[in-house]
C-alpha cells in the first residue's frame, strides 16, 4: 500500500506505472491495485523484463530475499526502497522512510527521504473539522486493526469498549468477524473501502502504529495508538513522545494484548485531550508527500 501512493502520483503525471507482485488474502488491496491505473499488473516477476536504461524499481517488502535476482540494481536505472527499521538491507539508490524518526538511518550510504513533508498519504485523504472532533457526547469511534488485523486488535478493544458505560458508536474494521455478542453501540465491517466513508465523520480513532496510522494523523483525527508488532515500535514511541497520539496498549506474543481501558475511557470523555491531540497534528501533514517524493526521484534520475 505504501508504494501505491507513489504509483498514484506517477499515473497522475501521465507516466507509465507497472505493478509486479502477489497479493494474497487481502481482497481490498487487490481491488485497489487493479483499479489504480497501472498499465500492467504482473503476479510473477518472471513475466516482466526490466530495462536498466530507463526503468525505476520502487521496492517495498519484508519478505523478498536480498539476493533475489529481480531486484538486482544492475537490472534497473534506479532502485528506490521504502524502508523502516526492520526492512531487510536491500541494495538501493534512495531510501524513503514513511515515518518521522530517522535516527536509525543516520549512517545510510545513499540519500534518505523522511519526515512529515514526505509521508506517503493516499490522494483521497481529507482533513477533519474542529467542531467534529470536539463534540462532547455521542462520539463516533473508528477501530482499525490494520491491513488484516492479525493480532485481533479490534476484538481486544471491543471487549474494553463494551465495559465502558458511555454513549458512543464504535465502528470496527476487521476480518476477524468474532462471535461475541456486542451491544447496539457497535458495528463491524470487513477491512476495505467502507473505511474511507466511515472515517469522514469520526471523532476518535483507535489503531495500531502501522503506516496507516499516518493517514489518520493526516486527517487530523485524535488517535489512540497501540503497538501490535516489533516493526511498529519505532512509530509507536515516536508518535507518543511527540504527543501526536495517545498510548492505549501493547501486544506480545506470549501475553497477547494489554489494553489500557482507562486510557481509552479518557479519550472518550475528555474533549480537552482530544483537542490537544488535534492541535498536535494540525497542519503537520499537507498531503503532498507523494508529489515531493516523486520530485526527488526525478531529480536523481
Amino acid at each position: 500500500m505504501r508504494c501505491s501512493t507513489i504509483a498514484e502520483e506517477v499515473i497522475a503525471r501521465g507516466l507509465e506505472a507497472i505493478f509486479v507482485g502477489r497479493i494474497e488474502n487481502l481482497e481490498w488491496v487487490r481491488k485497489r491495485i487493479h483499479n489504480l491505473g497501472f498499465s500492467s499488473v504482473f503476479e510473477n516477476e518472471d513475466e516482466f523484463l526490466s530495462n536498466p536504461d530507463s526503468d525505476v524499481l520502487v521496492l517495498d517488502s519484508y519478505l523478498i530475499e536480498v539476493e533475489e535476482p529481480f531486484i538486482s540494481r544492475r537490472k534497473w536505472k534506479m532502485v528506490v526502497l521504502i524502508a523502516d527499521n526492520v526492512t531487510p538491507k536491500f541494495e538501493c539508490d534512495l531510501i524513503i522512510h514513511p515515518g518521522l524518526d530517522i535516527e536509525w538511518l543516520k549512517d545510510a550510504a545513499v540519500p534518505v527521504v523522511c519526515g512529515p513533508e514526505y509521508l506517503l498519504i493516499r490522494n483521497s485523504i481529507q482533513k477533519t473539522t474542529d467542531s467534529q472532533i470536539l463534540r462532547q457526547a455521542g462520539l463516533k469511534i473508528v477501530v482499525v486493526g490494520g491491513g488484516s488485523d492479525p493480532s485481533k486488535f479490534c476484538r481486544a478493544v471491543a471487549e474494553v469498549l463494551e465495559s465502558i458505560q458511555e454513549v458512543f458508536t464504535a465502528v470496527l474494521f476487521t476480518n476477524d468477524m468474532f462471535e461475541a455478542k456486542l451491544d447496539n453501540r457497535f458495528m463491524v465491517f470487513p477491512i476495505g473501502d467502507a473505511l474511507d466513508d466511515m472515517i469522514k465523520d469520526a471523532n476518535l480513532v483507535l489503531t495500531p502504529a502501522s503506516t496507516s496510522s499516518f493517514e489518520f494523523i493526516a486527517r487530523e483525527i485524535p488517535m489512540g495508538i497501540a503497538c501490535a508488532a516489533e516493526n511498529q515500535r519505532l512509530n509507536f514511541d515516536t508518535l507518543v513522545s511527540r504527543k501526536l497520539a495517545y498510548p492505549i496498549g501493547t501486544y506480545s506474543n506470549k501475553g497477547g494484548w494489554a489494553i489500557d481501558g482507562s486510557a481509552i475511557h479518557r479519550l472518550i470523555i475528555d474533549a480537552d485531550l482530544r483537542k490537544e491531540l488535534k492541535g498536535g497534528v494540525s497542519a503537520l501533514i499537507d498531503l503532498r508527500g507523494p508529489k515531493r517524493t516523486l520530485d526527488i526521484i526525478n531529480s536523481l534520475l
